[in-house]
């Protein structure tokens, strides 16, 4: 911290500065919804395929946000302070990602899930046509409990923005309050929703580690684009908070956690692998062969390998290109990830490319996601100006 000067307040202070990125991002999103109609028409499964994966970014950055914020909120963490606003406004993806899932439920369940009622073999997916797990997988059931579950979530997203102002002692300790409440609703909540929106496209799939894996992956895609948000942000509105021990703390974040990605994969892999049971590896099967396999190789390489590499020096943790390079590589390959996870389970006979035109569907999701984070920074700010933390945070008096 000696080579860069402290401050003592903000000014002027940091705010959003006028971008013409909305209007590629309002573009791409205008594509996304004509490449979906023409989809819907011609192949129905293709389209709403492309959709899932745009929701499911949509719903793993809010949830990578809820997550990130409120366990450092309970441990008492101070160097998230000045970056709050920022991380909050890129999980803002919440009404659009409800919304996408609406249509699903109105629509897209007999195009996406093989058990779905208009299915009508859907009994020989079931050991027991009339069991438990029979009874469950109705459409009615899955619509209800997945959009209930995305209004509980980004209830906590919204409830969140006003515990995060922090102004007296009480209110930090009802911001920890409710911390505890946000994760024992997430935690679960997700999990859940993970089962039902990706695990349920094989219905007689199982994984012990699914809702772990899935909840990593959506901190570590949080993670990316926290990264490229503050280098992109860091050179208008923040440049005056961007200072190099915020950049090193998200650094070693990012690096850790890209760790703990590829610890999670490898145990659901060795776990299915060694016991080599049918109902279980053909999963893998699936995903191994007819080109998928170089795509399986390709995302371990840019969500784990690069980003762990790139950041694992002390020194260029805290550079905004190493960030950057980290940070796209995370978003790349976290999209190959979730192509692997839904795509072969409508080719599995046959290698679909992940640039697609069902890629555009998620593209356009992903830009729809980002003009909502604007539409955030700029109501709520992107720093907590009234927090006494803010200036012993930037200044790095936390550490």
């Amino acid at each position: 911290m000696s080579a860069v000067a402290r401050i003592e307040r903000l000014d002027p202070p940091p705010a959003l500065h006028p971008t013409l990125w909305r209007w590629p991002a309002s573009a791409a999103a205008a594509l996304a919804a004509a490449v979906f109609c023409a989809l819907w028409l011609a192949d129905a499964p293709r389209a709403w395929s492309g959709l899932l994966i745009g929701l499911t970014v949509l719903v793993w950055l809010g949830v990578g946000s809820l997550f990130f914020l409120a366990a450092h909120a309970l441990g008492g963490a101070r160097w998230t302070v000045p970056l709050q606003g920022v991380m909050h406004g890129i999980g803002a993806g919440w009404p659009l990602a409800l919304l996408g899932f609406a249509a699903i439920a109105a629509f897209g369940i007999p195009s996406l899930y093989d058990w779905s009622l208009a299915n009508p073999e859907r009994g020989a997916l079931f050991r027991d046509p009339a069991g438990s797990k029979a009874w469950w997988m109705q459409d009615g059931r899955w619509a209800l409990s997945t959009l209930a579950l995305l209004a509980l979530l980004w209830l906590c997203w919204a409830r969140w923005q006003r515990c995060a102002i922090i102004d007296s002692p009480e209110a930090q300790r009802r911001q920890a309050r409710w911390a505890v409440v946000t994760l024992l609703v997430l935690v679960p909540g997700f999990t859940w929703l993970s089962w039902d929106t990706l695990l349920a496209l094989h219905v007689q799939w199982v994984s012990a580690v699914w809702g772990a894996l899935c909840l990593t992956s959506a901190v570590h895609l949080f993670l990316g684009c926290s990264a490229l948000a503050l280098a992109w942000l860091g050179q208008h509105g923040l440049a005056q908070v961007s200072r190099p021990h915020l950049r090193h703390d998200l650094g070693t974040w990012m690096m850790a956690w890209s760790a703990v990605v590829a610890y999670l994969a490898a145990a659901q892999y060795t776990i299915i692998g060694f016991a080599n049971i049918d109902e279980e590896s053909f999963w893998y099967l699936l995903r191994l062969q007819h080109g998928y396999g170089a795509l399986a190789a390709a995302e371990l390489v840019l969500r784990c390998a690069l980003p762990f590499l790139v950041l694992l020096s002390p020194r260029l943790r805290a550079a905004s290109w190493a960030q950057v390079v980290a940070g796209l590589a995370i978003v790349l390959g976290t999209w190959l990830h979730l192509h692997l996870i839904v795509v072969p389970a409508f080719a599995p006979n046959h290698f679909r490319s992940p640039l697609a035109p069902e890629s555009l569907i998620a593209l356009g999701c992903l830009a729809g996601g980002f003009l909502l984070a604007l539409r955030c920074w700029r109501r709520c700010g992107l720093v907590p100006l009234g927090d006494p933390r803010l200036i012993p945070a930037i200044n790095g008096d936390h550490r």
